[in-house]
């Protein structure tokens, strides 16, 4: 189960709160904008509670929700749930559009959070997962402006983003209509999550805009403790992968190969060590929820059977983590990876060159090119394989020749 934001965190959030509320002088400002935080605040509680509420029914069903009546009205009472507060952030964000607002026609996208920085490559993506900036833009030149000023800047943001929410909630009471009229539940469960993850980014924006709005000296991020963006969530679920694809490597051929009986109990125990490891982790707490119901389940199976239907079970456990990878094929890590290619070889051309004149000189690029090359973790065995051997993770004068090398290695593998 995914662990509730720490009593510090939840501190630190009401006193973010607090600090913003007391930046406004209009008290009828004030309270619109401290509804605003709260109604965003509640929706985003609403939206991540889906992931433990599917699996919780993947657990009770054996991972099978099947297409029946029950289900149908399963999904039904989670489509009401998990956009609930959502829907109340929206009724409130119409409420604030200015009286007089230009028709406008904007897909409101919010994936830029996750800092996408290609342009055409952010105007292929859909609804959710585009320029959040391009909403943000024009509010920091309101930071001197007089309240009035600034809460019609703030207003007109809203209305970009609600516009861009509504759309993207209409499309998914669409899909999922269509879908259980067929009884394609898993169908519709997809587009659940899918959008679930999206419109996350959507809410966050609003907290965002406010906080640009009026102090924008506050992280917005404080006013949501434990949010992560998709993309964020994403790589932290592609590193714990990584991670238990190694643990599992050696202890996995040992039970398939050892013969002695006390050295094949030694090679389980390691199985079962690695698997139960990563299930107890905050990788595992953020994946989708018919890939936690599976990993569990293998986890409890291994940690009941005996030797011989181990060895079954971890080659099954094996497969399934090769067949995980699929995750470096989500658009949010597509971008990410183009990224931060990029990132390395322009930044390690750079060092290069500087490191010609005087290798101080290089030291920033040259960690550049570091922090890009380990940003790739968990994207394939072989990659990885390559950035653990970086000789060194903070860049030195000593050892930059040996860096240029490694990353010249790294560089050769990105696809």
């Amino acid at each position: 189960m995914r662990p509730p934001p720490s009593p510090a965190s939840q501190q630190m959030s009401a006193d973010s709160v607090r600090l913003l509320l007391s930046s406004i002088r209009d008290p009828k400002i004030a309270a619109t904008a401290g509804e605003a935080v709260r109604l965003a605040q509640a929706a985003l509680v609403d939206l991540e509670g889906l992931d433990e509420s599917l699996y919780h029914r993947f657990k009770d069903s054996e991972g099978e929700l099947g297409e029946d009546t029950g289900a149908v009205i399963t999904v039904r009472a989670l489509l009401n749930g998990t956009f609930k507060g959502l829907r109340a952030l929206l009724k409130f964000c119409q409420a604030m559009k200015p009286q007089e607002e230009e028709s406008m026609s904007l897909d409101a996208d919010f994936g830029d959070l996750e800092a996408a920085s290609s342009k055409s490559a952010e105007d292929e993506l859909s609804l959710g997962l585009g320029d959040i900036g391009a909403l943000l833009d024009g509010i920091d030149e309101h930071e001197r402006e007089p309240e009035p000023k600034r809460f019609a800047a703030l207003q007109t943001k809203l209305s970009s983003i609600e516009y861009g929410l509504s759309s993207q909630l209409a499309e998914l009471e669409g899909r999922v209509k269509l879908s259980l009229n067929m009884r394609e539940v898993s169908q519709a469960i997809e587009a659940i999550d899918d959008t679930q993850g999206s419109t996350s980014q959507g809410v966050f924006a609003v907290l965002s805009a406010v906080c640009e709005a009026f102090a924008p000296g506050i992280d917005s991020a404080s006013l949501a403790p434990g949010h992560l963006t998709t993309l964020q969530r994403a790589l932290l679920v592609r590193r714990g992968l990584a991670d238990l694809g190694r643990a599992l490597a050696g202890p996995h051929e040992r039970l398939q190969t050892e013969k002695d009986p006390a050295g094949a109990a030694q090679a389980l125990m390691g199985v079962r060590g690695a698997i139960g490891k990563f299930v107890a982790g905050e990788a595992f707490s953020m994946m989708r929820p018919a890939d936690r119901w599976q990993l569990a389940h293998f986890e409890r199976s291994l940690s009941e059977q005996s030797v011989s239907a181990a060895r079954m079970t971890s080659e099954g456990l094996s497969k399934y983590l090769e067949s995980l990878s699929s995750i470096n094929q989500r658009e949010v890590l597509v971008l990410h990876d183009r990224r931060a290619a990029a990132d390395l070889r322009e930044a390690k051309a750079a060092a290069e060159q500087l490191a010609m004149i005087e290798p101080r000189l290089a030291l920033e690029s040259t960690q550049s090119a570091l922090n890009a090359a380990m940003a790739l973790y968990g994207h394939s065995a072989g990659l990885d394989d390559a950035i653990l051997a970086l000789p060194e993770r903070l860049v030195s004068v000593e050892r930059m020749p040996e860096t240029f090398k490694a990353l010249e290695r790294i560089a050769a593998l990105i696809p």
